[in-house]
């Protein structure tokens, strides 16, 4: 979408309006009509003609169509036509833009809460009410089928959302606007995992936002204040991708008390603009350091800024000089490969959950044996002999070169910097690897005796003598046991992509079975979610009023929704949207447990 417009939500939520239903029909069948016609910027203004002649001019300011009246048709029935919303509907939406994303994603937040930690606002009890009102409406008929108008409305309550201060619950909304979009043919980018992921925290946020629970409001805007004199030893990069056509690079650093610092790069742009930016001015004062050699360089700043979250200014007043390379050997840095896995990951996953954003979150330091290649992942033993799973992550075709030229190594030692997969159980995306001892990896010595595993090319003449020809292929993954929630997971998939339809009365009797084998295993909770699913999907029994039936109501236990405050607080709400969150959310945690088992 770069070089177009961008529409506010207000604005298209107006179009959506204006617009005859029929209309609308007929561009839910073909979402991407606008994207075949012809695109022109004259003095400031962009004119799409369609293949019939028609002309739809907009008038952004500042590069944002901000009202109705910033667009225009030179058919007859303009602003209800269909031109005019075919072409607003692919414009990127203004709030969609990231000021700075998130070095790790989006990480499992904690359970429902069901009774009020603190007290909201109201005006933030109201925003995160129609933000879930407008996911459960997107849930109940599924992404596959969620058209025009329902998009709109969720466009319209995530705005309405960030306005109020639900930061988390805005980001995530607006993440799973644009995989909507993407699903419905807008852009080419559709990820299932990350979709399902940001619905669950979207569901979950706004619910603890209506328990009263301040914590879950998440961070808006960083503040920058003086932090004085600093000595920062960096030690990576990696890359950034956005769904909404954002990408670049972060570089970390860590000071002589351990604390972690971020300096980023992100433009629009597609996931190759990551390259770019690893080659771009970190931009600190007058020092002119790309980020390539920032994360392996020795920093002294005098008058240095940051935010709380640990990214670094680059005010006027700042004054950096290069003081050598970074070793993973030494002082502050060294002590971060001396903390024990199980308490790292714990401290990854606090960090994840309280600010998914803040430099270091999620990071883990570990020192491994390299076993092989077990398909796209690389095995290496843990401190304690235990397998860890490496990936470099789907998107990364150079992060996979790498990892099969590090599985001609088998049984080197390496130091690793990784981070959990929120999605994945028991597998870490691997981010920078160095060795453990000489000799293992021969690398250029401005490389600092490491790799950024998706942004530098590891290739035959960067092995030491103990490689091989080939990668080692292991088999690790075949004796690992199942995945006891697998049945779980392909029911919030199902349900997420095609709503309660996914789950017709003649599918409740496998699903029963997969709940009593929960219950064999021990996961009772697990399968009274996974029942509760189940039943809400069903139509409700009503009476002649169209009220629900007094059995219903009377017991709402039986259909596996949970009491308290926060019940009560969306009692209006759907119950689908209820009970596929809260499996969600266990599910979540499971994944959680699992990671921390190692």
């Amino acid at each position: 979408m770069t070089g177009r417009p961008l529409i506010a939500p207000s604005a298209l939520a107006a179009v959506v309006e204006g617009v005859p239903a029929r209309l609308v029909r007929r561009l839910d069948a073909d979402p991407g009509l606008a994207l075949a016609w012809s695109w022109v910027e004259v003095d400031g203004r962009h004119e799409v003609s369609t293949d019939q002649g028609e002309r739809v001019i907009l008038s952004p300011s500042g590069g944002v169509v901000r009202e109705v009246g910033g667009l225009s048709c030179t058919c007859l029935l303009s602003p209800r036509c269909l031109h005019l919303l075919a072409v607003a509907s692919v414009l990127a939406v203004a709030d969609e833009v990231p000021v700075e994303p998130p070095a790790g994603g989006e990480g499992a937040a904690a359970v429902i809460a069901a009774e009020a930690i603190e007290v909201t606002s109201e005006a933030q009890r109201a925003a995160a009410g129609a933000l879930w009102a407008a996911a459960a409406a997107v849930l109940a008929v599924g992404l596959e089928r969620s058209g025009v108008v329902l998009t709109a409305e969720l466009i319209r309550a995530v705005h309405g959302a960030r306005l109020a201060g639900l930061h988390r619950a805005a980001g995530a909304g607006g993440r799973l606007v644009r995989q909507i979009r993407e699903l419905r043919g807008v852009g080419a980018s559709f990820r299932l995992d990350r979709c399902v992921r940001d619905l669950g925290v979207l569901l979950e946020t706004t619910a603890r936002v209506l328990g009263g629970e301040v914590a879950a409001l998440g961070v808006g805007r960083r503040t920058y204040s003086a932090q004085g004199n600093l000595r920062l030893y960096g030690i990576l990069s990696e890359p950034i991708s956005d769904p909404g056509g954002f990408a670049g690079v972060v570089t970390t650093l860590v000071d002589a008390r351990g604390r972690f610092w971020t300096r980023a790069e992100v433009r629009p742009g597609a996931a190759e603009q990551a390259t770019a930016a690893y080659e771009t001015s970190a931009g600190l004062g007058e020092l002119a350091l790309v980020h390539r050699e920032l994360c392996r360089s020795v920093i002294q700043i005098e008058g240095s800024t940051g935010s709380e979250d640990g990214r670094l200014g680059a005010g006027a007043g700042v004054r950096a000089v290069r003081a050598g390379l970074s070793s993973w050997a030494e002082g502050s840095v060294s002590g971060l490969w001396s903390v024990g896995l199980r308490e790292q990951l714990e401290r990854a996953h606090e960090g994840i959950e309280a600010d998914p954003g803040a430099a270091g979150a999620g990071l883990i330091f570990v020192r491994v044996e390299v076993q092989g290649l077990d398909g796209a992942l690389l095995v290496a033993l843990g401190p304690q002999g235990e397998p860890l799973l490496l990936t470099a992550g789907e998107d990364q075709p150079l992060g996979l070169s790498n990892l099969r030229q590090l599985a001609r190594l088998p049984g080197s030692q390496l130091a690793i910097i990784a981070r959990p997969e929120a999605d994945r159980p028991g597998i870490f995306r691997l981010l920078a690897v160095g060795e453990q001892s000489p000799g293992v990896l021969r690398l250029p010595d401005a490389w600092a005796g490491r790799v950024n595993v998706a942004l530098d090319a590891v290739v035959g003449a960067s092995l030491g003598p103990a490689a091989r020809r080939t990668a080692q292929e292991v088999g690790v993954r075949a004796a690992l046991p199942p995945d006891p929630l697998a049945a779980a997971r392909r029911r919030l998939n199902a349900v997420a992509l095609g709503g309660a339809a996914a789950l017709p009365p003649s599918a409740l009797s496998a699903l029963e079975r997969e709940a009593a084998a929960l219950d064999r295993g021990l996961m009772v909770g697990g399968a009274a979610l996974l029942r509760a699913l189940g039943v809400e999907a069903q139509p409700r029994a009503r009476d002649l009023r169209g009220a629900l039936s007094s059995a219903e109501v009377a017991d709402p236990s039986a259909s596996g929704r949970a009491g308290g405050a926060v019940r009560e607080a969306l009692s209006g709400a759907s119950g689908l949207a209820w009970a596929w969150a809260a499996l969600s959310v266990y599910v979540r945690r499971f994944d959680q447990r699992v990671q921390l088992s190692h």
